[in-house]
């Protein structure tokens, strides 16, 4: 017999056994990153939020802006601006959001999934 390569891939949640669900969330505690997408050539670093296009409108008086995101777990994810221009009106998939001031830059939380966030300037 001939040795072979062999490679363990994580379980997705829906592949769990249903005895087992209810313990996910304890065994990941700590390790929330886990199941999170890798970083390219670096298998140890994972991210859990992935912002895509962001449109910019802008003018002298201040402007818009719309951002699709991809968030594998619920965080806190930058937005566009800073405390000058702080954004104003901002919305999560057109719901009203409340933004916060995390490492001096505006944030928003967001939920697991696909989501678009908009907003204002001035």
């Amino acid at each position: 017999m001939e040795a072979g390569a062999a490679r363990a891939e994580p379980l997705r949640r829906d592949q769990v056994p249903e005895e087992l669900k209810e313990w996910i969330d304890w065994a990941l505690l700590g390790h929330e990153d886990a199941q999170c997408s890798s970083i390219l050539g670096d298998a140890e670093r994972r991210e859990c939020a992935w912002p895509s296009r962001l449109d910019l409108a802008l003018d002298e008086s201040g402007g818009t802006f719309t951002q699709q995101w991809d968030v594998q777990r619920a965080q806190w994810v930058p937005l566009p601006g800073a405390a000058k221009p702080w954004p104003q009106s901002v919305a999560v998939d057109g719901a009203g959001a409340v933004v916060i001031e995390r490492n001096t830059a505006p944030h928003v939380w967001l939920s697991a999934g696909r989501h678009t966030v908009t907003g204002r300037f001035g």
